[in-house]
């Protein structure tokens, strides 16, 4: 199964490109980097903008997604 993980990406403006790609695409999970409280004002954003790439997305290739806590994640080693 193909994953797709983001670490640091703000699902910004500036970024718009990539996620419709992601909202187009057919792989079937995505996995977000959340840094802190998944209810601060800046992460309800982020699952904002998560859950319109996901309605982008048809009955055919659902979009599966979790997150994960970036702030333990051992991306680097």
């Amino acid at each position: 199964m193909l994953i797709f993980f983001t670490y640091g990406y703000s699902f910004s403006e500036n970024d718009e490109h990539i996620s419709r790609r992601i909202g187009e695409g057919k792989c079937p999970a995505l996995y977000v980097g959340i840094y802190g409280d998944i209810n601060s004002p800046a992460n309800k954003r982020v699952v904002e903008k998560v859950e319109a790439i996901k309605s982008m997305r048809s009955k055919r290739y659902k979009l599966e997604v979790k997150y994960f806590d970036a702030e333990t994640a051992k991306v680097w080693g």
